[in-house]
């Protein structure tokens, strides 16, 4: 695969994967980033002039998308974490005083 055919490729998969973020297909997530990160490597392996600077700007901000998502699935991770241990602290109360 040639450069050019790489860096196509990574946009397609960076695609899929905002795709299974919507979708919270954190299996899918995991493949996708799996083919997708050699392809970038081989995108910019040569010089900058040469790589097609409208699909890398292209992937640049899909990847910002993908960081922003991630970000904001972090975030519902963590609260709803807090969620659960304030859950599990008031079932435990709940629990001790019916002793």
């Amino acid at each position: 695969m040639n450069h050019q055919n790489a860096l196509v490729t990574a946009i397609s998969l960076t695609d899929e994967i905002l795709m299974a973020l919507d979708a919270d297909d954190l299996e899918r997530l995991t493949d996708l980033e799996a083919q997708r990160e050699p392809l970038i490597r081989q995108a910019f392996e040569q010089s900058i002039q040469q790589v097609d600077q409208i699909k890398a700007i292209h992937l640049k901000n899909l990847n910002q998308k993908v960081i922003e998502k991630l970000m904001t699935f972090k975030q519902s991770i963590k609260q709803e974490k807090q969620q659960l241990s304030r859950s599990a602290k008031a079932t435990r109360a709940y629990q001790a005083n019916q002793r």
